[in-house]
């Protein structure tokens, strides 16, 4: 035995888990007792090789029980069931799970996964593989279907165990969409052999004996007949010609790892065609009785059709004959060519799919690929590192979504634009490195030696450096980074301890100012405070291992993590689009991301920091701007709203196109996606049936202020005589108001569009609209005062100002906006106003029962609202808010710990409110309190509270103005075309 140590080692405490882990495999839910059984054996043997005291059994204990109590919420889906069969509960006994089986294996043993998390796995794939239809079904069919997840979320995980379990129901062929990159197609090749197919297909194309095997390959299992027709190399991407006349398609399984490349499609639908197809009356070719499913890795890029149409029916929709562009025609002309076929993109940003016309068809190239048959939504884990997690998340109590503040992981970028100009012409190349660039790559020095020293000594360590979209810009950075690395890793090796200007002493300071405080901030289990004395050993080895790569189209660099897989590799990679989708960077942990977007879709995708890190969280860091960090809250707020908006419909038992359109129409549809996407029909349409509409964006300029002062004056002057909200409150009611005096008021309101789409004109508009059919014809408008704010008298009636605070930043208030904190200016209950002291009767009641809200499918709340007739109607949101709540909870939708609401949900006042109903809140903020000019005293803002309908009209927007209207034409990139 060993010499006997006083302390833990990381490097025993790493085995030790290792040892745990294999013991803990054979128990599904193991109890905390089974748990410190296998770390009390770990220890044993453990200590026999590194000696007594070398493994902390506490800490041991405490990872795995962290780990068995991840928390992964179930998944949702919306279905559409026409021309669907039920199949797999009468099949499930019969089939033989031996792909599925292996693969599970393979996440707990290899891929080291917490239980919950492959459960989790097991049930979801099951779930979609349900909505599939049966590969025995005879006959032709066709499903389409779209999973959700979020960025470096387990995507990838979760569609290989689909495909494992498609080949144990009898599908032959699995078609994998990778990107469109050969290193994207190269990493999912080998994320497949590992967890799918079994052996290295360096070593042969088809299954050998003597082929290399990896992943499931190396676990004591039978081998399984599955073959694969391209490999892992970055050129290995299917070619006929490398297949020769080794084929037996239709008996043996076979699976195919593509590009989205157009010409390599074509060539796979023509050599299957010709293979195995037969002729069709209209002289081409279909493969018959070979069930295929398609697996379209990042749905929502290079699979939309994008073509730009100068013509368009009268109901919006595009005329058939017009060609798509031809990636999107190439997956339709490969559905197409098989009688049996399914079809599932994965996506972490689903808004262009959602954007796609369902009705879109042609007459040779067949259906557009809207998810028509089912969209699934996969919630990530709790031990997800995700936007809300990194950047915070802005709060909206209408909807019940707390604000929430970000790990402290961010650091502000103030130096970039010296370094980069605005606006920068694509011949433009940086001269130097700002001094936060620096200061990130010294960070990323102390992140490697950290995970060094805490025994992470094998793995992978990356960092992003992402700021300029043109490769010559790039190429110059990466060799600045280069040339700043070698003279660190040179001081490192080479200065002496007395040295004047120590670079050692610069890393300890910045490794005691800014990580340890971090790391006890962060408070991660599996993320121990350790002092400078404990890393500076691992400073050297694990520095000089790093280098500097350039990814992107022109440079031969290559991210080759694989290869390095035994040893671990460490680089800072500097590009732009390679590494801003798909592409994963192994063991990410400091991001320095300064490229300009304001498309939820782009931003979200270019973020690789999101995901997964395992006792290294407390090390990462993101360098990034003041705009980009709001943008983010932001992002995190609407991707909540969206989530909740299709558990509520999932609930319901909305279809696909039903969810779609509510998505298409909402206001903040015109932001969630890159509208060149849905430039199609240059038109967007837009409803705000069921929405609360903010004005949370103010302009300041004395002429805005004294316009809508006047608008707020106009508006009360052609009221009668308002009642107090209650006995003495200075908050003023009036009922009974006519459509088109709020109308009135909204077109003399001067709203700069926000990062909500709010647009006082539009919303106008959608007013008068829905009139014609009796909708929105009768309004309250309350005017607010606040408990305690500055004394003001607007209208010639005397309040208190409201006060809310300014976030302003970066360019926001550089142009003098007002910005209101959470993109919210709503105090929750005055939503409910219309609601106060009123009582439901027959009439209402009756009204109510004709909304799909308490349709026959929520039985609970379709109860309350029946025997309503006589009770107060705030009371009744009351109770069907607790009733929502309850459903959430056991469904495992919110966490078991998130207390009961106190007043009703905004989405149930807007339910409960008649069709006929809506209501306009004027709040005049306190300019002074926010250090704006004090004459006047108020700036003006308002807040629409609109009820649901199932009959409301949309209205148009021009594309091109939203785009102009929100600046975006100044900053998204446009899309290279095919």
């Amino acid at each position: 035995m060993n010499s006997i140590k006083s302390s833990p080692d990381s490097d025993a405490q790493e085995q030790a888990r290792e040892q745990a882990r294999t013991a803990l495999v054979r128990y599904r839910n193991p109890s905390i007792d089974e748990i410190r059984q296998c770390c009390s054996k770990a220890k044993r043997f453990t200590e026999e090789d590194t000696g007594e005291g070398t493994v902390d059994i506490e800490e041991l204990v405490k990872y795995f029980v962290e780990n068995s109590n991840v928390f992964v919420a179930p998944m949702q889906s919306l279905s559409d069931s026409r021309g669907h069969s039920d199949w797999l509960p009468a099949r499930r006994g019969e089939i033989s799970w031996k792909f599925w089986e292996r693969y599970q294996t393979f996440l707990q043993m290899i891929e080291q996964l917490p239980d919950p998390v492959i459960n989790s796995v097991d049930v979801r794939t099951e779930g979609i593989l349900e909505m599939l239809e049966d590969p025995l079904r005879a006959g032709q069919w066709d499903r389409r279907g779209l999973v959700v997840g979020s960025v470096q979320s387990g995507k990838t995980g979760n569609f290989l165990g689909l495909a494992c379990k498609a080949l144990d129901s009898g599908y032959k062929l699995v078609i994998i969409l990778a990107g469109i990159h050969n290193s994207l197609r190269a990493q999912t090749q080998i994320r497949m052999e590992e967890g799918l197919l079994g052996y290295n297909t360096d070593s042969s194309l088809f299954f050998e004996e003597a082929s290399t095997k990896v992943g499931v390959g190396t676990l004591s299992f039978p081998e399984l007949p599955v073959n694969s027709m391209t490999s892992r190399a970055e050129n290995g991407d299917f070619r006929a010609g490398n297949l020769g006349t080794v084929m037996h398609l239709g008996e043996t399984p076979f699976i195919v790892v593509v590009k989205k490349h157009a010409s390599i499609l074509n060539n796979l639908r023509t050599w299957l065609t010709i293979k195995k197809g037969v002729e069709k009356p209209d002289g081409g070719k279909i493969v018959r009785d070979i069930p295929m499913l398609v697996i379209d890795d990042e749905a929502d890029h290079s699979s939309i059709n994008t073509k730009k149409i100068s013509r368009i029916s009268a109901d919006g929709v595009a005329p058939e004959d017009i060609n798509p562009t031809k990636i999107n025609q190439r997956i339709r002309e490969l559905l197409d060519a098989f009688e049996k076929s399914a079809y599932v993109g994965y996506t972490a940003t689903p808004f262009a799919n959602i954007f796609v016309d369902p009705k879109a068809s042609h007459g040779k190239f067949g259906d557009d690929l809207f998810p028509r048959s089912f969209i699934v939504s996969l919630p990530p884990p709790d031990n997800y590192f995700s936007v809300d997690k990194v950047f915070g998340r802005d709060g909206d109590p209408d909807s019940g979504l707390e604000e929430r503040k970000g790990l402290p992981l961010t650091r502000l970028v103030d130096d970039f634009d010296n370094f980069f100009p605005p606006k920068a012409p694509s011949s433009f190349v940086p001269s130097e490195l700002p001094g936060t660039l620096k200061k990130a790559i010294r960070s990323y020095l102390l992140v490697c030696t950290a995970r060094h020293a805490r025994g992470q000594k094998t793995k992978h360590n990356s960092m992003l450096v992402h700021v300029a979209r043109f490769v010559e810009a790039q190429g110059k950075l990466a060799e600045l980074v280069t040339t700043e690395l070698l003279f660190l890793q040179r001081r490192i090796a080479n200065e002496g301890e007395d040295a004047t200007l120590s670079l050692r002493k610069e890393l300890r300071e910045l490794w005691e100012l800014d990580f340890v405080e971090t790391t006890r901030a962060v408070a991660d289990p599996a993320c121990p405070v350790m002092e400078w004395e404990e890393i500076e050993r691992s400073l050297h080895p694990a520095v000089s291992k790093i280098r500097v790569l350039e990814i992107n189209g022109t440079s031969a660099d290559v991210l080759d993590y694989e290869k390095h897989k035994a040893t671990g590799i460490s680089v800072i990679a500097v590009g732009g689009d390679k590494l801003s989708r798909g592409l994963t960077l192994e063991g990410l942990s400091v991001s320095y991301y300064m490229r300009v977007s304001k498309m939820y879709d782009s931003l979200l995708q270019m973020g690789r920091w999101f995901g997964y890190r395992p006792g290294y969280l407390d090390l990462c860091r993101i360098y990034t701007s003041s705009d980009l960090i709001a943008w983010y809250r932001h992002i995190a707020l609407a991707e909540a709203e969206l989530r909740r908006e299709f558990e509520r419909m999932a609930a319901l038992k909305a279809t696909p196109e039903e969810y779609g359109l509510r998505v298409r129409t909402h206001p903040d549809g015109m932001l969630v996606t890159a509208l060149n996407k849905a430039r199609a029909s240059k038109r967007l349409q837009v409803s705000y049936e069921g929405t609360l509409a903010q004005c949370v964006v103010l302009a300041t300029r004395d002429e805005v202020r004294k316009r809508n002062d006047q608008a707020v004056t106009g508006l009360v002057g052609r009221l009668e005589q308002p009642r107090p909200r209650k006995k003495g409150s200075s908050t003023y009611v009036w009922s009974g108001v006519a459509a088109e005096d709020v109308c009135v008021f909204l077109d003399a309101f001067d709203s700069p569009m926000g990062t909500n789409g709010f647009d006082s004109r539009r919303v106008a508009q959608f007013v008068r609209r829905q009139q014609n059919q009796g909708e929105l014809v009768e309004w309250t408008v309350a005017l607010l005062s606040a408990n305690g704010g500055t004394p003001d008298t607007i209208a010639g009636l005397d309040l208190n100002l409201v006060r809310r605070k300014n976030v302003a930043e970066g360019s926001d208030k550089a142009r003098g906006l007002y910005v209101l904190s959470n993109s919210n200016v709503l105090n929750p209950p005055d939503q409910a106003i219309d609601l106060e002291g009123v009582q439901l009767d027959a009439v209402w009641v009756q009204h109510l029962l004709t909304k799909r809200a308490f349709g026959v499918d929520v039985p609970l709340e379709r109860e309350v609202i029946e025997q309503a007739a006589g009770r107060d109607a705030l009371d009744v949101a009351q109770q069907i808010s607790l009733l929502r709540y309850a459903s959430d909870k056991k469904a495992g939708r919110i966490r078991a710990t998130q207390q009961p609401p106190e007043r009703p949900f905004g989405a149930v006042v807007r339910d409960m409110r008649r069709t006929s109903h809506g209501l306009l809140l004027l709040y005049p903020l306190d300019a002074v309190a926010v250090e704006f000019a004090a004459e006047p005293k108020s700036i003006m803002t308002c807040v629409l509270s609109f009820p649901t309908s199932a009959t409301a009209v949309p209205i148009e927007y021009q594309v091109n103005e939203v785009y102009r209207q929100l600046h975006l034409d100044q900053l998204e990139e446009p899309e290279i075309d095919e």
